[in-house]
């Protein structure tokens, strides 16, 4: 096990493993001017492109081996979740600090499209993007995202840029596994702005994906902190994420209340103590993982 609770199995393709410093090898050849970011140079739709042939040209010889893949994985406990029942899963997230695991250059786009294509038919693809920049109620003042930029907001700000152009590599992966049969499922705090986001928003209405709230509190988090979720399971099978608004309530009468995101009567966007808050309950994880087993039963 890696670092984060992340596990990787190597790639099969053709009968031999393709791991990530091979996938990097490979991004490095395909752009020898080592022009690789889509942050950077206005290359974003080029370089989805490049990593979408490169995929789609090796996407029959993959094993399709994972049950669950945790785009944005974070602290990798869905993740660790699935593997504890005997499932097999993989995350992906930059605070592992590798290039494959990089949404927003060209070697991450091509590793997490081969992940999604590992996915077994049935399988489940969550998302959970980095929600510092797309939350309307906290970081609005600073990343501008309006109506009338497309919610594409100030994008001289390198944060903003990130948030936007891993959102757009994330609509490609959710349609890449759409197309293959897997599940899709998008979650960030109640009210974030990433669901009008023109090309997200499209992407949820092509693959017929449908709204629900979940409320962590009922899995033991200190703070209601509603999720959104957009997803193309049914309700039936989303029942395990489906507590109720009134079992989070009484689960909040048992633990010390904290507000979100804030501490000591300030708000604590962009510290460490955000990025704690934004880690799932681990009874939370454990539903996912429940969720994931009985897609495969």
């Amino acid at each position: 096990m890696g670092a984060w609770g992340v596990v990787f199995i190597g790639l099969v393709l053709g009968g031999s493993a393709q791991v990530p410093d091979e996938v990097l090898a490979a991004a490095r050849a395909l752009v020898p001017d080592g022009q690789d970011s889509l942050i950077e140079g206005g290359r974003d739709a080029e370089l989805l492109q490049v990593a979408a042939q490169w995929v789609h040209d090796r996407a029959g010889s993959i094993t399709r081996d994972l049950h669950l893949f945790e785009f944005c994985s974070g602290s990798g406990r869905a993740t660790a979740a699935v593997m504890r029942r005997g499932g097999a899963a993989a995350g992906f997230d930059k605070a592992t600090r590798h290039p494959t695991e990089d949404a927003t250059v060209l070697s991450g786009v091509m590793f997490a499209g081969l992940l999604v294509c590992r996915l077994v038919v049935g399988g489940l693809l969550w998302c959970s993007p980095q929600c510092s920049t797309w939350l309307g109620w906290l970081s609005r003042n600073y990343s501008k995202r309006e109506l009338s930029n497309n919610y594409m907001g100030d994008e001289t700000k390198p944060k903003v840029r990130e948030g936007t152009v891993t959102a757009l590599v994330m609509t490609w992966l959710m349609h890449l596994a759409a197309v293959r049969g897997a599940y899709v499922l998008c979650e960030q705090p109640q009210n974030s702005l990433i669901y009008s986001f023109g090309t997200v928003q499209e992407t949820l209405t092509t693959i017929d994906a449908h709204r629900f709230v979940v409320y962590l509190a009922a899995y033991g988090a200190n703070s209601l902190k509603p999720l959104e979720i957009y997803t193309t399971l049914g309700s039936r099978k989303m029942l395990p994420l489906l507590r109720t608004f009134h079992e989070a309530k009484a689960r909040l009468q048992t633990v010390e209340k904290k507000p979100l995101a804030k501490k000591s009567g300030k708000w604590i966007n962009g510290t460490k103590d955000t990025k704690k808050s934004e880690e799932y309950p681990f009874e939370f994880a454990d539903a996912i993982a429940q969720l994931v087993c009985s897609l495969l039963r």
